[in-house]
């Protein structure tokens, strides 16, 4: 008897450690999934520094890959709002395009205040009309978007008349040099991690992108804030068109949907922060998610490797972010 009580007891006291037990191995195992991109950021360094000592890694060159990687973070974080209500927007690309052109026209014409007021009006223009059309028709949104940006490329050649670029004057490039090319992005990542932390705006983006029908069940009117998001889209679009402007001094048309190739790594980006939001700011992680795409793709390119290899790598690496933002937002939940 007294044996059974010293077992009962034993067990007992197993049964009652047992939540502090599961706690500490929940911290832990959340520890290691927030550290995560940064130990891929250094295995990927690592390697491709093995691989290729002479060409890959110096100061120079991955200096160069932050300045790129804040510029991507830019339309990545517009693309974020859009993607965080389960909208696939392909229409971001070719705005970016336009909102380049228009900045470079009005910056002709009146000079610098034409640049901004260009680039970013523009951008939030595009993007109201758009949400306008996939808030409205009930239709799916990526048919919608395809449609949109065949029409938006047409109108991209209507605006070179009869140029293939248009460029910028060079005395409106100061925001493509260093470190000034940071500065937007910078700004941006902080203004988005802010918006969507601590304001009713990102609470109920989140709570659209887990259940939309829900969310309007219990009050909230989701076509005013999938607009809302549509807008801060358009903002960012417009000050990364801004930003690449000045670094890449010119700005092309595109046809055939070929500027949806151009947000393949915003979003992939976005796809990183979804599956990683609940262990790390999302800005944080949109950002470490461009950084880690910038290496991949300047590490296979100093190592030989074929434009249409990489492509099959870019590839593989989106349909693993997908699977794996799919099952975080399986277990979203918005209090």
């Amino acid at each position: 008897e007294t044996s059974c009580r010293s077992i009962l007891r034993l067990n007992k006291g197993r049964y009652d450690t047992s939540p502090l037990l599961k706690g500490d191995i929940m911290k832990k195992s959340k520890m290691i999934r927030s550290l995560l991109p940064f130990i891929t950021v250094v295995l990927l360094y690592i390697i491709f520094r093995i691989l290729q000592p002479e060409r890959f890694g110096n100061f120079n060159s991955m200096y160069i890959l932050v300045q790129q990687t804040f510029i991507h973070s830019i339309l990545a974080c517009g693309f974020y709002y859009i993607l965080s209500m389960d909208i696939y927007d392909l229409t971001v690309g070719i705005n970016a395009i336009i909102s380049s052109m228009v900045g470079v026209m009005l910056s002709d014409a009146i000079g610098m205040p034409g640049l901004f007021i260009g680039a970013i009006l523009t951008g939030i223009l595009i993007s109201f009309i758009s949400s306008f059309l996939m808030v409205n028709i009930d239709a799916p949104a990526i048919i919608i978007s395809v449609a949109l940006t065949i029409i938006y490329e047409a109108f991209s050649v209507f605006l070179c008349t009869g140029n293939t670029t248009l460029s910028i004057n060079p005395a409106y490039k100061f925001l493509g040099k260093a470190p000034y090319d940071m500065i937007p992005g910078i700004l941006i990542l902080v203004i988005n991690g802010l918006l969507l932390r601590y304001t009713r705006l990102g609470v109920y983006i989140d709570a659209i992108g887990s259940n939309a029908r829900l969310t309007e069940n219990v009050g909230v009117n989701v076509r005013k804030y999938k607009t809302l998001a549509f807008i801060c889209c358009g903002v960012c679009t417009g000050v990364y068109a801004l930003t690449s402007l000045s670094y890449s001094a010119s700005v092309a048309y595109a046809t055939g949907l070929s500027s949806v190739t151009s947000i393949f790594k915003p979003v992939m980006a976005c796809m990183f922060a979804i599956a990683f939001k609940k262990y790390i700011n999302p800005m944080i992680s949109l950002f470490i998610g461009c950084f880690i795409l910038n290496i991949i793709s300047n590490g296979l390119l100093t190592n030989g490797l074929e434009a249409s290899l990489q492509n099959v790598v870019v590839g593989i690496a989106m349909i693993l972010l997908v699977r794996f933002s799919s099952s975080a937002r399986k277990f979203d939940v918005v209090k």
